[in-house]
């Protein structure tokens, strides 16, 4: 019984060093930055389960030979760091924990986007608290004789207490939250689920053409556009002018009541482009779902992919696996590794020219995938439209003008390049669809935070998935299919979320799924 207690307080005995400095590296980033995000209730919490983990992880190392077990040791230390170094860019970045989606962004994420992204939140201050940690960390295990010598008569025993306290209050909540503990990172990277090769899983879909068929179908996605910066929908600053006026000439179609399939871009185009949605089993896989190019293909469009992003990833580019899908594809974004590399939209400009002066077909499905307004919001624009600057917010807190002024001049190039684009199409027989991925939470819940919407935040979910919606027909489409223009028009206020986008696209091109699915109940422009 003596050997079993002793087993069970090594981690507090001789141990207790190593095990108070991997605690320290595993949780530290959670309770500083929950507790100054308002939270410190959930930072504690997230401390405690780190606790109950590391003790666990030192147990076990308990079962090795001593020289194995310093290799492991120091195998943990430096995961330990990795650890807090995550949290800390995390929690900068997204003022929330380390969750699955955070897998999904970094791992669809391209050095391009990288090489911009960091150097925004990787700043002194997170540099000064990773180091901080660390020192203190190493500190422990240095001082560690002399500590033991002043707190030994109550050090074992008094770990082993918090440790049944902490066990005993997480029993108590029956918490089953261990999301983003420590080692449940790996976990999470590890069930990380990126197919290699779309094309893998390519169907012929069963379909019907039931009418009269668009020529050309154009889907302009842009990025991270929030309605609630567009003066389309009332943001009090012009920042879409060319919106605007088409608006108020009738020749633009704005639609009010749209939500994006997820908030963030891995999500959303899972859901954008099949027929994968959010009520989906969760034992199902989302590729194996019906893909929309697919279904054009079918029906006898011609599909083209042009991207101003980039095909590289730094390990899954869905947006590159479902363009693959695409009959063309033209990447005007960086190239390879991108480095330091910012194209801005307008470059696809030359390519939809080139496509639509040698269109030959009588039927093209064009998808057009936009930078828009991606963080970095800075480097989104030319100079020409720095129209906003920290002067046109003085109601705002001073630390919010730079990041606003930014944004709303990505908001405002963006209305030109979107609208630009649509008149590009003006002598075909085309409808042209815009809408962003996913929209941002620009200190809509926090008054320090821009950035993806955060999970769990319902305010800021819901800002991030509050996006525009229009819809611009030229004039040979309307006087083709006046019918079709009469439900386009009366589906303005409709609720409607893009994770069954596929079914507006079927529903204007006339085409319904053989099997009994119902089109035009799950389509935009559904009667009411």
């Amino acid at each position: 019984m003596h050997k079993v207690i002793n087993f069970f307080l090594e981690p507090f005995g001789k141990e207790w060093a190593f095990f108070i400095a991997l605690w320290l590296l595993a949780s530290s980033a959670d309770v500083y930055f929950w507790s100054i995000h308002g939270n410190p209730a959930f930072g504690i919490y997230m401390g405690i389960h780190g606790f109950i983990q590391v003790y666990a992880i030192v147990l076990l190392l308990g079962l090795f030979r001593n020289r194995f077990r310093t290799i492991l040791q120091w195998i943990l230390l430096a995961l330990g760091v990795l650890n807090l170094c995550a949290d800390t860019c995390v929690h900068r970045i997204m003022h929330f924990g380390f969750t699955g989606d955070m897998v999904a962004i970094i791992l669809g994420s391209n050095f391009s986007e990288a090489s911009e992204f960091l150097p925004m939140y990787v700043t002194p201050q997170a540099i000064l608290f990773i180091v901080s940690v660390i020192a203190l960390a190493f500190l422990v295990l240095y001082f560690r004789k002399t500590i033991s010598a002043w707190m030994k008569p109550w050090l074992q025993w008094g770990l082993a207490f918090v440790l049944l306290s902490f066990i005993l209050l997480v029993s108590v909540r029956h918490s089953r939250n261990w999301e983003g503990v420590f080692l449940n990172k790996i976990g999470l990277f590890l069930s990380y689920d990126a197919p290699v090769d779309l094309t893998g899983y390519r169907t012929e879909p069963e379909i019907e053409v039931t009418g009269e068929q668009p020529e050309t179908v154009v889907m302009i996605i842009g990025e991270s556009l929030s309605k609630r910066h567009c003066s389309l929908y009332g943001y009090p600053r012009q920042t879409t002018p060319f919106w605007d006026a088409m608006a108020a000439d009738s020749s633009l179609i704005v639609y009010n009541n749209v939500s994006s399939a997820y908030t963030n871009t891995v999500g959303a185009f899972q859901r954008l482009l099949t027929t994968y949605d959010n009520h989906a089993p969760e034992d199902t896989v989302w590729y194996k779902y019906t893909f929309l190019e697919d279904v054009m293909s079918m029906a006898g469009y011609r599909t083209t992919w042009i991207s101003n992003q980039s095909s590289s990833g730094i390990y899954d580019n869905i947006v590159a696996k479902f363009a693959a899908l695409s009959d063309t594809v033209e990447w005007v974004g960086p190239k390879g590794l991108g480095i330091g590399k910012t194209n801005k939209d307008e470059d696809v400009f030359p390519f939809i020219q080139t496509l639509v002066a040698s269109t030959t077909l009588d039927k093209n499905f064009v998808i057009i995938h936009l930078m828009g307004s991606h963080e970095g919001f800075g480097s989104r624009y030319p100079a020409s439209f720095a129209r906003f600057t920290e002067k046109d917010y003085p109601d705002k807190p001073e630390g919010q003008r730079s990041t606003l002024a930014e944004y709303d001049n990505s908001v405002l190039y963006s209305d030109y390049v979107v609208s630009t684009i649509m008149h590009l199409f003006d002598e075909k027989e085309a409808l042209v669809l815009f809408f962003p991925d996913h929209s941002l939470d620009i200190y809509d819940s926090d008054p320090s935070y821009a950035g993806h919407a955060r999970t769990g935040n319902e305010v800021s979910v819901r800002a991030g998935e509050d996006i525009p919606f229009i819809l611009y027909p030229t004039s040979r489409y309307k006087e083709a299919f006046p019918d079709k223009m009469e439900r386009i028009k009366s589906a303005c206020s409709n609720a409607f979320n893009t994770e069954d986008l596929i079914y507006t696209i079927m529903d204007i091109c006339n085409i319904k799924f053989a099997e009994n699915v119902s089109v035009e109940e799950k389509s935009l422009l559904q009667l009411n």
